[in-house]
């Protein structure tokens, strides 16, 4: 009986210490999806892409925190017409047909326990994305000196050249000098590539005020001048009629340093250019004056600016203080989409004939510039524009992608194997930014090819590269992908299917097969 008692015991103590110790382990244990209900109920979406109006559009809320299941309402705002917010999953779908504009909307969630968490979010109603295959007119490229070098990438629209605007042409009243614009349409020629030419400067013989010249002068033409004007853009339109693609009706206008005469005085100045453009090459396009400035390019168009262009002219430079390529997301092509819906000019497309990081970038890490190369290309595209110039292959300062003494930098490298990446390949809808912020998220863009291709380029902007060194996170992309190629053109396996590979600035193409 003692012996029976003290196996009894024994039982007993072992029974209490399982019980015990399975309580302690038993919370450890659940599932990982699941929420943790003492965690206060937030939304942990920092953003939501932008949709484009008559396109197909999803984005999925998220929450964290509270007790499962979520139900989603809207507290204020509406969303764009054609779009509706599940209550159950938080996904927001269906097809846009509404204003373009930037919509603000607050969503409330509110768990099983009634706790609720209220945010807002602001996205764009946008226009312009095209699922066609990418052609190789997208990519454009600049040179700063044709007579010299010509870019050993493959490129398919050859931009404006350098020292060929009028005041380098007719420096003396009357007497033309073709020698410099020549060698660039010959370029263009020779290499099967449309070319486009801009006006910007006045020569001093016909400025309205002599002491804005330097290279050129900024005023407006002299009325006295204006025949001679007339007069030399006839004169060049039919001497390139068919050989010059493309006419830019003024380079970037609201910069002071080119212009400092009034909007009313460059309408006056680009219905003459539009007008020597129609009449003598009806078949070339015409852009608008290309400004930086999205309401200076509305005030144009309000103030007279002639609207029958056939198409709408950016140049999408970032901001020296946040020098990223994103910008083409934000600022320089939404504001500009909603101010040319207000007058009725949403269908002409937008061309970014200027593109780079500019000549004041403050990151000049070659790391850092090839990832710049390669995410604007991507991003470009995604938001709809057809037409990307890089602006310059070979200029010292501005975008430099090869230089006389070193070559082809890593950024035009970059430029080159991206090119790759996307040439006759397909977007299936635009680069998504994740639940992030156009500052501050993990891009996916997809491109299919015919063949059953699909591959995915993916980048981290809340990375960093600075002095040689580039920071990384972790992504794990999905089981379909067998391979992925980088900025360099390297290919590495991902093996096992699923395997966990580091992200940063520079983007990595995930693929499923070779391309075919």
């Amino acid at each position: 009986m003692e012996l029976e008692d003290s196996a009894r015991r024994i039982m007993h103590s072992v029974v209490v210490l399982v019980f015990f110790f399975s309580a302690l382990v038993l919370p450890l244990s659940r599932p990982a999806h699941a929420q943790d209900p003492s965690a206060a109920l937030s939304i942990s979406t920092k953003g939501m892409d932008d949709s484009n109006n008559h396109f197909p559009y999803s984005n999925t809320l998220n929450a964290s925190g509270g007790t499962p299941p979520y139900a989603w309402t809207i507290t204020s705002r509406v969303l764009p017409k054609g779009l509706k917010l599940s209550a159950s999953t938080g996904t927001v779908s269906g097809t846009p047909n509404d204003k373009i504009d930037t919509y603000t909307v607050t969503f409330k969630v509110t768990d099983s326990a009634q706790q609720s968490a209220s945010k807002k979010i602001s996205f764009n109603n946008v226009y312009g994305f095209q699922t066609v295959p990418i052609p190789a007119t997208f990519l454009g490229m600049t040179l700063y000196d044709v007579s010299n070098v010509y870019p050993s990438v493959p490129f398919g629209f050859l931009g404006k050249g350098d020292f060929t605007t009028w005041p380098d042409i007719e420096s003396v009243e009357g007497v033309y000098d073709w020698t410099t614009l020549d060698q660039y349409v010959a370029a263009a020629q020779q290499h099967g590539l449309p070319f486009y030419w801009t006006t910007a400067f006045v020569p001093k013989w016909a400025a309205a005020d002599p002491h804005t010249c330097k290279r050129g002068c900024t005023s407006t033409v002299k009325a006295s001048k204006m025949a001679a004007f007339d007069s030399f853009l006839n004169a060049l339109v039919q001497r390139y009629k068919g050989e010059i693609t493309m006419y830019e009706l003024w380079n970037e206008p609201n910069a002071k340093t080119v212009f400092t005469g009034t909007i009313a005085q460059m309408v006056t100045l680009t219905k003459h250019v539009y007008k020597a453009v129609r009449t003598n090459d009806p078949a070339a396009l015409i852009a608008s004056p290309s400004s930086t400035d999205a309401n200076y390019l509305l005030d144009y168009f309000k103030q007279g600016g002639p609207k029958g262009v056939d198409l709408i002219d950016v140049h999408g430079y970032p901001d020296v203080g946040n020098d990223a390529p994103e910008a083409i997301v934000g600022f320089r092509t939404v504001n500009t989409k909603i101010n040319m819906a207000s007058v009725g000019l949403q269908k002409k497309p937008i061309w970014d004939s200027e593109n780079s990081w500019g000549g004041q970038q403050s990151n000049k890490d070659p790391d850092y510039r090839a990832s710049f190369v390669a995410r604007s290309l991507l991003e470009h595209w995604s938001v709809g524009i057809p037409q990307d110039t890089w602006y310059a292959w070979d200029n010292p300062v501005w975008g430099t992608l090869w230089t006389p003494n070193g070559g082809i930098t890593p950024a035009g490298t970059a430029y080159g194997v991206v090119e790759g990446w996307m040439l006759g390949a397909s977007m299936p809808y635009p680069c998504t930014e994740n639940g992030g912020t156009v500052w501050k998220a993990v891009y996916t863009c997809d491109l299919i090819r015919s063949g059953g291709y699909q591959a995915r380029a993916v980048f981290d902007t809340t990375q960093t590269c600075r002095n040689g060194v580039c920071t990384t996170s972790s992504y794990t992309p999905d089981t379909k992908y067998i391979q992925y190629r980088d900025i360099t053109g390297a290919v590495f396996p991902i093996s096992p299917p699923g395997e966990t590979l580091q992200i940063g600035l520079k983007p990595i193409l995930l693929e499923n097969m070779d391309p075919p």
